[in-house]
């Protein structure tokens, strides 16, 4: 494995600058597939990255879920690495994307696009596919309402499309009982497998790596959920250019999603996997990287 440490600074990318290597608690001891991993020094931590592929090929944007990791789409990346510059990020505070201090009550959804966004721009990528599952995808859609002239291309793997919610709703919410999935002071605990097998079809593998990733992201889980909830994702939608492709399993709790997306975007791209729960390209690699494929390839 090698390390690219690249240091935002003053506007500039300053190679070789001293800089502490990427926390490895991303890997959960999972296959490293990737070629090369980084990190950008962003106000008050650093945004981890890694690449696979040839960095002449158009750009693919990797972004994983809430309570992910970039190992989540360790199947699929080197996929797309065979055509594509593969770079797969984790959002903050998760993964290896790491923070000094306490995580926010809230890390907005804007402030997520805006650090994944300066991510790029430091490794000189300007133009980009971005393809991003659940928090990855709620991403995505804030990158491509709100700077339409970077993405080529939008890909959302079972991503929710939310409706806006206020902070009072929010703060109102967070007094009701959360069984199961925070302890009392929002760090995430384990959810059972019987539980998430009700709520996304999640197979005994993933939701095993689930529970890794999402203690290793910590506080920042709620914290990203708060943003997604006050994000507005649904009504961002009609300000997106680019083409965009909705990748869905045939179970789990996602699906109702489409509709929205019928609603609020023209001629959205939509495909359906027969997959039992709701992370196909997690349980469906193959499948979901073909489709991802064909539609990077349209004209």
């Amino acid at each position: 494995m090698t390390i690219d440490r690249r240091i935002f600074l003053g506007g500039a990318v300053a190679m070789g600058a001293t800089a502490a290597a990427p926390a490895l608690a991303w890997s959960g001891g999972l296959p490293d597939v990737w070629a090369r991993h980084g990190a950008i020094a962003r106000s008050g931590g650093q945004m981890h990255y890694a690449t696979l592929g040839d960095p002449a090929n158009p750009a693919v944007v990797l972004l994983p879920k809430l309570g992910g990791w970039i190992a989540d789409w360790r199947h699929v990346a080197p996929r797309l690495a065979e055509q594509y510059y593969v770079i797969a990020i984790d959002p903050p505070g998760h993964g290896g994307s790491r923070f000094l201090g306490h995580a926010p009550y809230v890390q907005t959804l804007a402030e997520s696009a805006s650090a994944v966004l300066a991510t790029l721009t430091s490794l000189g990528i300007q133009r980009f596919f971005v393809v991003g599952n659940s928090l990855g995808g709620c991403i995505g859609v804030m990158l491509a309402a709100s700077w339409p002239e970077a993405v080529a291309k939008l890909g959302l793997v079972s991503t929710a499309l939310y409706g806006k919610q206020s902070l009072a709703d929010i703060r109102i919410a967070d007094q009701s009982p959360r069984p199961g999935n925070y302890d009392a002071d929002w760090n995430p605990l384990p959810r059972t497998l019987d539980r998430t097998a009700k709520t996304f079809g999640m197979t005994p593998q993933i939701n095993e790596e689930l529970n890794q990733s999402r203690a290793v992201a910590g506080k920042w889980v709620r914290a990203s959920e708060r943003g997604v909830m006050m994000g507005g994702v649904a009504a961002a939608l009609p300000r997106i250019k680019a083409p965009t492709l909705l990748v869905y399993g045939s179970s789990g709790s996602y699906l109702k999603y489409q509709q929205v997306a019928r609603e609020r975007m023209q001629n959205p791209r939509i495909v359906t996997l027969a997959a039992k729960g709701s992370f196909v390209h997690q349980e469906l690699p193959e499948e979901t990287a073909r489709v991802l494929l064909d539609f990077l390839a349209e004209a």
